[in-house]
């Protein structure tokens, strides 16, 4: 068990008498397949990674130093070099405060995928279902197809005696399209995360991904205009969770935020239009952050970010939970560099949000919720949307898109960008964020990544064509 190997390195850090410490184990198991155009250009077999984290803390000043150092190698010599390293970094004060946690009961959650764990043979076979399904498609043709299954156990000790392990799977899809008519070139690349095998959900996404890329041959540049502006759940996940940084709404909602006085949030105070009900959820099942406990080993539970516009509760991990008085609510989550899956354990803990969602509105299907658009504008991708997280500000390039006309999706639209801001912003004057402007919603959210969010219908949104 990965708990073995954090109780061989709690050997060593006692050795070195380190009073306060967390260590972070992890074992990946990898299964990689690669394809050009529809056949299988590598496979590689499962490969076995360990990795590990020290943390050391000291006090200093009044503050806190908290010295981190990862490592790979097994050796009691290797391993002794991280624990010194660690010990070391500790001794520069970098924190306000730090309290350790204590053991405590973790929930049950949905994060493993049986045909992963028992079966190699499963990704060779969802392969070839994908390249089938491809070579049914008409003028399009796959480039290139990355298939990833990960298992993974983590295990997570500290110095007050907790001890914590849980095994999860994940599943990683890269693929690219292209579809040519004479001179005219389209591509369509989809970078998709998931939990099990049967949320790729191919049957459905790939006579759709294969549309929007040979829709995309005829796309003309939006007009400029100040419009209605629908997108889907996974331009939503951009919206609120960016890629490499902490996230619009998870940030202004962190215990960081607060504490450095740089939230536009405050408690009890309306923050977006009534009908946005947000939550912070780490249990929710076979979302990409739930986990039974955080990167600290504090319980998982479900907060309510902000309820009918409100906000509600802080997102605390330990470090800025101590510093205001508070209980970490389980929000003290690793950040790897790079972001990859095996790598994680190397990551810094970062006070940020796990699953993010967005409740639905009162509309049943997509279809309903345009039905009384007139004239609008779909996003279905941009080329890089990720927001500022301070300033919430954006804008990018939309990839791929149609113009609304009388309640129907009518011209593929691709060029020009939209801009605004998620949350309201004040520079030299007010500018009303899209969480103010959101005038109808699907009901049931719909998971993508680490975001349930609905379809959602923004209004007075600025949309520019090329200039």
């Amino acid at each position: 068990m990965i708990i073995n190997i954090a109780d061989d390195i709690r050997k060593i850090i006692e050795v070195e008498k380190i009073p306060q410490w967390d260590v972070y184990t992890q074992r990946t198991l990898q299964n990689d397949l690669h394809l050009i155009g529809y056949n299988i250009e590598t496979i590689r077999q499962p490969a076995e990674s360990f990795g590990y984290a020290i943390r050391s803390f000291g006090k200093t000043e009044g503050r806190v130093g908290i010295g981190m150092s990862s490592g790979s190698l097994l050796g009691e010599k290797q391993i002794r070099n991280r624990v010194l390293v660690a010990k070391k970094n500790s001794e520069v004060p970098n924190a306000p405060a730090y309290e350790i946690p204590q053991q405590a009961a973790f929930p049950e959650v949905k994060i493993t995928d049986s045909k992963i764990v028992q079966s190699e043979e499963v990704i060779r076979d969802k392969a070839d279902e994908l390249a089938s399904l491809l070579k049914d498609q008409k003028n399009v043709v796959p480039t290139f197809t990355r298939l990833d299954a990960y298992v993974v156990e983590t295990g997570i000790l500290n110095s007050s005696g907790l001890s914590a392990e849980k095994n999860e799977t994940f599943l990683y899809l890269e693929l690219a399209l292209k579809s040519e008519e004479g001179s005219k070139l389209a591509e369509y690349w989809i970078p998709l995360y998931v939990r099990g095998i049967d949320e790729l959900n191919l049957r459905e996404r790939i006579p759709y991904w294969s549309k929007l890329t040979v829709d995309n041959l005829h796309a003309k540049a939006p007009k400029t205009e100040k419009t209605t502006v629908v997108l889907p759940p996974h331009v939503i996940h951009e919206l609120l969770k960016s890629g490499l940084a902490i996230g619009t709404v998870a940030y202004h909602a962190s215990g960081r935020a607060k504490y450095e006085e740089k939230s536009k949030f405050s408690l009890d105070k309306k923050v977006a239009g009534e009908n946005i009900t947000i939550e912070d959820d780490g249990l929710l099942d076979f979302g990409i952050a739930t986990s039974p406990f955080d990167d600290e080993g504090v319980p998982q539970r479900k907060k309510t970010i902000i309820e009918k516009g409100v906000f509600k509760e802080v997102l605390y991990d330990t470090v800025y939970a101590a510093a205001s008085g508070q209980k970490s609510t389980g929000n003290g989550i690793k950040v790897p560099r790079p972001p990859s899956i095996d790598m994680r354990f190397a990551g810094n803990v970062i006070n940020q949000g796990t699953n993010i969602v967005v409740k639905g509105g009162n509309f049943q299907s997509f279809d309903e919720l345009i039905e009384d658009i007139k004239h609008g504008v779909y996003v279905e991708g941009f080329a890089w949307l990720y927001p500022d997280d301070l300033t919430t500000s954006f804008g990018s390039k939309i990839t791929n898109g149609y113009l609304i006309e009388n309640g129907k999706l009518t011209t593929p639209l691709k060029g020009g960008q939209v801009s605004g801001f998620v949350f309201d912003h004040m520079g030299e004057q007010l500018e009303v964020g899209l969480m103010n402007k959101v005038s109808g919603m699907t009901k049931n959210p719909i998971l993508v990544g680490k975001v349930a969010a609905p379809y959602m219908r923004f209004e007075d949104v600025q949309v520019s064509g090329p200039s």
